[in-house]
């Protein structure tokens, strides 16, 4: 999975933008612009992941352990 993830991430259409974006600016500030990006895309996910993983650990303690047995087998 994490090499899926790493050559996906690694290939050109991970920095493409779209194509308004990708015509109005060339050059040296199209990659300004691919960094921006990405700097405004890791606070969006960890709050994103954050929010995920406090409702999944609310949801995971609400379950009894009745839950748990019905799991286990």
């Amino acid at each position: 999975m994490k090499a899926l993830i790493l050559a996906l991430a690694s290939g050109a259409a991970a920095w493409a933008q779209c194509s308004m974006c990708r015509t109005a600016v060339t050059g040296a500030t199209g990659k300004t612009l691919d960094t921006a990006v990405l700097i405004l895309l890791f606070p969006a996910m960890a709050l994103f992941c954050g929010v995920y993983l406090t409702a999944f650990r609310a949801a995971r303690s609400r379950s009894g352990p009745e839950d748990d047995e019905r799991r286990d087998g």
